[in-house]
């Protein structure tokens, strides 16, 4: 039970950490006084994120020799502001509906569990809740490409 509860609690803070990141990020200002982006052209949507590719130039390609490609700043994405409108839909069909099934699943899961008669049933409930559990991981890794993963995991706000 201890184990499926601490999974839970961990899926749990994973999803406030989405809530508080696209809550917390800067709203996104008209594209005529913003100098962020001055590389983007006028035709860029009113709404949505801004993904700001960081060039750290020569130096800090070579100063990230050697180091693993997830710390390499010339490999990561920032995001770094944010349309209301499009901060209100993901929190409202992301962030929320995760932070909602968090909450369930670790409520009923553990209610399923500590019903179990022995302990024999009990551990083989747990290891079923906790692989209902881990079914979106799975399927973020069955469905995604590689590059798609090398490049989200290197996302930054």
């Amino acid at each position: 039970v201890f184990i499926f509860e601490v999974r839970m609690l961990t899926d749990l803070r994973k999803g406030l950490s989405i809530l508080t990141t696209l809550w917390g990020l800067n709203t996104r200002p008209p594209m005529e006084h913003s100098s962020s982006y001055k590389n983007l052209t006028h035709s860029a949507p009113s709404a949505g994120a801004v993904l700001v590719k960081e060039d750290h130039g020569v130096m800090g390609k070579l100063k990230s020799f050697g180091k693993s490609a997830k710390n390499d700043p010339s490999k990561q994405w920032k995001l770094t502001e944010i349309g209301k409108t499009y901060r209100i839909v993901c929190c409202v069909v992301v962030a929320l509906p995760k932070l909602v099934l968090d909450v369930t699943l670790a409520y009923l899961g553990g209610v399923y569990v500590m019903r179990s008669e022995t302990n024999s049933d009990m551990v083989l409930n747990t290891l079923a809740v906790v692989f209902v559990a881990e079914i979106p991981e799975l399927m973020y890794t069955a469905f995604t490409s590689q590059a798609m993963r090398y490049s989200l995991e290197g996302l930054t706000c």
